[in-house]
């Protein structure tokens, strides 16, 4: 799928939250982190890149995110130049390691001046459970609160209800849905890093229990 691409440079870019955030990566990362239960060896954290976060998920996404046999029923993007070109400029990228092996990937990336978005996220079957995405969010939301970035969101398959009760309880709130030809329709969730904005959705917009989350 990403062979035919000719692009020879494979440096890691953090172009877009540099620009508008002012945030150097490479002050909090790599980081090693443990899994919760010790069943399995500490991870590294690392910056990668736009070819290496395709290259394994185009070795193993049906893995990870269990779609085998059952093909993409919507609208497939070609990986094209221009398509590459805005993960480069735009595309903040994580790979976990273990030793010298991939065993997961994060990709995210400004959605405007004060809204982050958690675009993709995955790690092989034999680390998930482990605590490592979590703890790798930990590390990376008062990065952004720090450098003024308001909130942090993520879609969600309205039947994906793992992903959505365990965001739920980091702190997402469902705040809309939308709907695409790429995607079919998805639950946007937002993690407000501002109680500020926090209290004006649940003031503004919400009846019933308005409980603010604090870290």
């Amino acid at each position: 799928m990403y062979a035919s691409l000719k692009r020879e440079n494979n440096q890691a870019s953090w172009n877009g939250s540099q620009m508008l955030y002012g945030i150097d990566w490479n002050n909090h990362f790599p980081i090693t982190l443990n899994s919760k239960n010790g069943n399995t060896s500490p991870l590294r954290i690392a910056r990668s890149s736009a070819r290496e976060v395709f290259d394994f998920y185009g070795k193993h996404y049906d893995e990870i995110f269990l779609r085998s046999g059952h093909p993409h029923p919507f609208f497939v993007e070609p990986m094209n130049e221009q398509r590459l070109r805005y993960y480069e400029i735009m595309g903040d990228f994580l790979a976990y390691f273990d030793g010298d092996q991939i065993v997961g990937v994060f990709v995210g990336n400004p959605l405007d001046w004060s809204t982050y978005y958690l675009r993709t996220s995955g790690l092989l079957p034999s680390h998930q459970g482990q605590g490592f995405t979590g703890a790798m969010l930990d590390v990376l939301f008062p990065v952004l609160r720090s450098h003024g970035v308001l909130r942090a969101e993520v879609d969600v398959a309205p039947g994906n209800y793992v992903e959505i009760e365990y965001m739920s309880k980091r702190g997402f709130r469902p705040t809309g849905y939308h709907s695409s030809d790429r995607w079919g329709t998805l639950l946007r969730l937002c993690k407000y890093l501002d109680t500020r904005c926090e209290e004006t959705f649940l003031n503004q917009l919400c009846d019933g229990p308005r409980l603010i989350r604090k870290e």
